[in-house]
């Protein structure tokens, strides 16, 4: 199955509340999964929602091994999907929900190139808010990784706090808790 074949049955499945397409098991590469990736993206935009922006996974070595993955993972955000702080979510919403605790950085603009250097990083940020994600587990993404960056990194929701502008250079990020009240 070509990558245009398997966006679009990842696509009709989605829209029928179904993940992780028996037919696309063991059969996409890292590479190919992004490729549907943004196919599912392009699909997202062309059915009226927006880009916010990316959002990165398995960024720690042992969550890493966990999922067999030799480097961190990336998925999109959707505007349609951010939700302002003390939002209340029902369990119900969503399919075997998570929360992680995550940062979010607000860019000025672009970074790219190879010529990208950590201070040119430091100098396009603008901001800093504390937010977390909602999860979906959808699917086997330990089992089934390739499938799971097609499927957009389990990404469902997130929720973003107040904003720490502009960016404080010296902030140390190592040192940053977050504190879970149940």
């Amino acid at each position: 199955m070509n990558i245009e074949e398997s966006v679009s049955l990842m696509w009709e499945k989605a829209q029928q509340g179904a993940f992780y397409p028996e037919a696309l098991h063991d059969k996409l590469s890292i590479d190919e999964a992004y490729q549907v990736q943004i196919g599912m993206l392009d699909h997202c935009v062309k059915a009226g929602e927006r880009q916010a922006g990316w959002k990165i996974g398995l960024t720690a070595d042992a969550v890493r091994a966990h999922f067999n993955a030799k480097a961190p993972v990336y998925g999109y955000l959707l505007e349609s999907r951010r939700f302002p702080a003390g939002h209340a979510f029902s369990f119900n919403d969503a399919q075997t929900p998570s929360i992680e605790s995550e940062l979010c950085f607000f860019f000025k603009g672009d970074v790219k190139g190879p010529n990208a250097t950590p201070g040119g990083v430091l100098d396009a940020l603008e901001s800093v808010a504390p937010a977390f994600e909602v999860i979906e587990r959808r699917g086997d993404m330990a089992g089934q990784l390739p499938l799971g960056v097609a499927d957009n990194v389990s990404q469902w929701a997130y929720v973003v706090g107040s904003l720490l502008k502009p960016y404080p250079r010296g902030l140390d990020l190592g040192a940053i808790e977050a504190v879970v009240n149940t």
